[in-house]
């Protein structure tokens, strides 16, 4: 919770009194914006981390700041080139930058500078390649060197350590943020008789996934199967389980927020070691 908290006061300071002790001629003092990692997203996962996100920055900042799109191009990202852009928390960084699609940039390079990482974590795509000179000068361009970055797990804070970005700070996923002490505390050690779970079409593992959901049949009496991705079913649930089984929601929010909302129920999933080394 330290780490949360010194980016968000970091964050909440006027950029002409950063840590850093920089102030660039681009940035004008108080203006944020949320790069919007949601908008045009076929995965609800993005969803759900830019409503936390929107909650954070709310909270921060005392009110809803600008949005604008990631996944595709829009005339709004030509229209801040003097805010400071909260990158917001997925896998949206490569070790190969010229290779992604995730990311839609201005036409004007000017226009994407000072970019801060909100919770931003590295794809798996590429993730054990060196980071490669293109992409180093791109982080270097756009990431701001005055602000502190939130990545959301130890590997992208040591990746951005290698090419000397010292200014990061693994935060985990903003997500995980209003996991208190004090609120670990109101939820229940008992095991429920339902649960919720999920897999998602681009980190499928045929064999785990599937032993997975097997488990928690043999020990709940009801589970619930959220979809996150456009192809969670046809590409993964389809070959590996009957679905008649299962109680499906999604690919929603809002089916997922009334399971939440009107049921005692745990939640299993399948973590990898990037996810559990935060």
């Amino acid at each position: 919770m330290a780490r949360i908290n010194q980016w968000a006061q970091l964050l909440k300071a006027s950029t002409g009194s950063h840590k850093l002790g920089k102030k660039s001629n681009d940035v004008k003092e108080g203006h944020y914006l949320l790069l919007d990692t949601a908008m045009g997203s076929e995965n609800s996962g993005d969803h759900v981390i830019m409503d936390a996100c929107g909650c954070i920055a709310d909270q921060i900042f005392g009110g809803e700041l600008p949005h604008v799109a990631t996944h595709y191009y829009s005339k709004e990202l030509e229209m801040y080139p003097e805010h400071v852009k909260l990158l917001c928390g997925t896998n949206i960084l490569y070790t190969h930058m010229a290779d992604q699609q995730q990311w839609a940039l201005a036409k004007r390079l000017g226009n994407n500078r000072n970019v801060v990482l909100f919770g931003v974590g590295m794809s798996d795509i590429g993730v054990d390649d060196a980071i490669d000179a293109y992409t180093k000068k791109f982080y270097k361009t756009l990431l701001s060197d005055e602000f502190f970055h939130s990545v959301r797990d130890e590997m992208t804070k040591k990746r951005l350590n290698s090419i000397g970005m010292e200014n990061v700070l693994n935060t985990a996923c903003p997500t995980m943020w209003s996991l208190t002490p004090s609120k670990q505390l109101e939820i229940s050690s008992k095991r429920s008789k339902n649960v919720v779970t999920s897999i998602t079409d681009y980190c499928f593992d045929l064999e785990r996934d599937r032993k997975m959901l097997e488990l928690l049949s043999s020990e709940y009496e009801k589970v619930t199967i959220w979809i996150q991705g456009s192809h969670d079913v046809d590409w993964c649930l389809d070959q590996i389980v009957n679905l008649k089984h299962f109680n499906v929601i999604g690919p929603n929010i809002e089916e997922l927020n009334r399971v939440i909302e009107t049921e005692e129920f745990d939640y299993v999933g399948r973590v990898s070691m990037r996810a559990s080394a935060v």
